[in-house]
């Protein structure tokens, strides 16, 4: 895509992986703000508000996957693995991001592909399975990648995390408030309670 850019701040009930592989993209996630290059990870859970967007001039290359957090718990529960660690329990100064190259970043790529070429498989079936074991594969190569990179000591989780740039609250808050009015406005004719919208929106009453 050329010149892309989201909207405003959103967030959805899917886990989101980003691979980008273009310069001059970006991501905001809460009220931090990445400036992304190639081979930059990113990892979102289905509580974060964030926004992304491509280069401001040309055109802008990324992988993105998203789908059911249920994937992940099943496998789960039926392993005693924890394959959601990274998206629901990254260490604070952590957070969202891992810079890959070489070997890592070809083999992450290579997990986007393989999941697509799952996607256009012909049985119904089979597609699902296939698909299901192929996120399941390249969630585990990720999180073996972030565990490496904590290892390794390359992440220093001591030093307090500082982003490219910080959003104040109030632009966030604008964004989300933005995002509540259009939502009653497409749901006007239905019932509405406060409780439902601050559990849709992640907000106190």
């Amino acid at each position: 895509s050329q010149n892309w850019k989201m909207k405003g701040y959103h967030f959805h009930k899917n886990y989101e992986i980003l691979l980008f592989m273009s310069e001059g993209a970006g991501v905001n996630i809460e009220n931090r703000f990445y400036t992304v290059k190639p081979g930059d990870l990113v990892l979102v859970n289905n509580k974060e508000y964030h926004q992304t967007y491509g280069a401001i001039e040309g055109e802008y290359y990324r992988y993105v996957l998203m789908f059911d957090p249920e994937v992940l718990a099943r496998a789960g529960t039926a392993t005693g693995y924890e394959f959601a660690k990274y998206f629901e329990h990254r260490p604070e100064n952590f957070m969202h991001r891992i810079s890959l190259t070489g070997e890592n970043l070809d083999k992450v790529i290579a997990g986007f592909e393989n999941i697509e070429r799952c996607i256009h498989e012909d049985n119904a079936e089979l597609k699902t399975v296939k698909t299901e074991l192929m996120i399941l594969n390249l969630v585990l190569q990720i999180n073996e990648l972030y565990d490496f990179f904590l290892k390794s000591g390359a992440v220093d989780t001591q030093t307090p995390f500082v982003p490219d740039m910080q959003f104040g609250e109030d632009a966030r808050s604008r964004s989300r408030i933005e995002d509540i009015k259009a939502y009653i406005v497409e749901h006007v004719s239905e019932k509405l309670e406060l409780d439902d919208l601050a559990t849709r929106f992640f907000m106190d009453k």
